[in-house]
């Protein structure tokens, strides 16, 4: 059984190619949180996953895949992915 003891509704504001669009997100979680720590969590969370897309479109191009056919998307995902996180321990030893 899931134990939240937190709903929490979350909009966001951003410009893609000019045009401001607006997003909303919803989290469920076991802790309670400030409005504060409620945005600084979720701030957090978003620049890891930025910091991932841009790490795997310079590194590997993706913007530039077409790759659409049945499972091959997803797992050429999962093999940049792969790819990513061997680059990034070699880079560490």
């Amino acid at each position: 059984m899931l134990n939240s003891r937190q709903y929490n509704q979350l909009a966001k504001s951003l410009v893609i190619r000019y045009t401001k669009v607006k997003e909303s997100f919803r989290h469920i979680s076991s802790a309670i949180l400030s409005v504060e720590e409620l945005a600084d969590a979720a701030r957090s969370h978003w620049a890891v996953e930025n910091q991932l897309h841009w790490v795997l479109d310079v590194t590997i191009n993706k913007d530039a895949c077409q790759i659409s056919r049945d499972d091959s998307a997803e797992n050429l995902v999962r093999m940049r992915q792969t790819t990513d996180n061997i680059l990034k321990k070699g880079q560490a030893n």
